[in-house]
């Protein structure tokens, strides 16, 4: 059962303070920052960067900001060089500005054609934001009239459904947007998972503190191993093993994180797994 976060919070600042091998699994939108109408809008202020810099370099510590978004787009709202970026729940992986993880090209030309399918329910809906995101579209309903947000998702789901009976792609649905995607391995826990094999040596046995909101996060939190912790950011069901109520308080912990952690490399009381 889910608990709230406000229960456990020192006992997983000590957790995390004291791994050895620590890697952070951070969402971005209604994780990090507010969700907001315009999808364009969320940046990071440079405070919040610094702190998010500060763990990156930290020893012993995997920082990587796992989104929805493109990979470029949240590489450049983050902007944290040392950070492990996965965009697009897991397809596209990034650091140091370099490629890990890229999808096949013919994907984008999928994608560009259900596009195109669009145009027709997106002049009809001027609030319809459609997103083309390479190997994902994306339909943002969240500016449209709750009233009309049943049949919109209806509507989006029909045309989708010309590109999903081979077995290639699939729907996926987040908060109050829709998904056409390859169908494929990748999600938010198997980039995470990626991640730490990449790191190599102790880091694949590396204590995960996985943070998110929706439902693409419910794969990060299966993930999630003892004595790993996952947050959920929010309300709605979830597997996570807390709760807590707005990024306020992922800001909060984080900070804390920081400042315990390194209190505790100063007194060398580090647990090795």
């Amino acid at each position: 059962m889910t608990a709230p976060l406000s229960r456990a919070r020192t006992q997983i600042l000590r957790v995390c303070a004291s791994a050895a091998q620590l890697s952070l699994a951070l969402d971005f939108d209604g994780t990090l920052v507010p969700i907001q109408r315009d999808p364009h809008d969320p940046r990071l202020s440079r405070a919040q960067q610094r702190v998010l810099a500060q763990l990156a370099a930290m020893p012993g510590v995997t920082l990587s900001i796992i989104s929805g978004r493109q990979v470029h787009d949240v590489e450049s709202r983050v902007g944290v060089r040392r950070a492990y970026y996965a965009g697009n729940h897991g397809l596209e992986i990034r650091v140091g500005g370099q490629w890990c993880v890229r999808p096949a090209v013919r994907w984008a030309r999928v994608i560009r054609r259900a596009a195109r399918d669009l145009r027709g329910l997106a002049r009809q809906m001027p609030r319809l934001l459609v997103e083309e995101k390479g190997p994902v579209l994306a339909v943002h309903y969240r500016n449209v009239p709750r009233t009309r947000w049943r049949a919109v998702r209806a509507q989006v789901r029909r045309i989708f459904r010309r590109y999903t009976h081979s077995g290639a792609m699939r729907i996926q649905e987040g908060k109050a947007v829709i998904e056409l995607r390859p169908r494929s391995r990748h999600h938010k826990g198997w980039a995470v998972q990626w991640i730490r094999a990449r790191r190599g040596g102790t880091a694949r046995a590396a204590t995960v503190l996985a943070i998110g909101d929706d439902a693409t996060d419910e794969d990060l939190f299966r993930s999630v191993r003892p004595p790993g912790v996952s947050i959920h950011v929010g309300r709605g069901s979830t597997i996570a093993h807390y709760r807590t109520v707005a990024p306020s308080m992922v800001w909060t912990l984080l900070t804390s994180m920081i400042t315990l952690r390194k209190a505790v490399r100063k007194e060398g009381c580090v647990t090795r797994r």
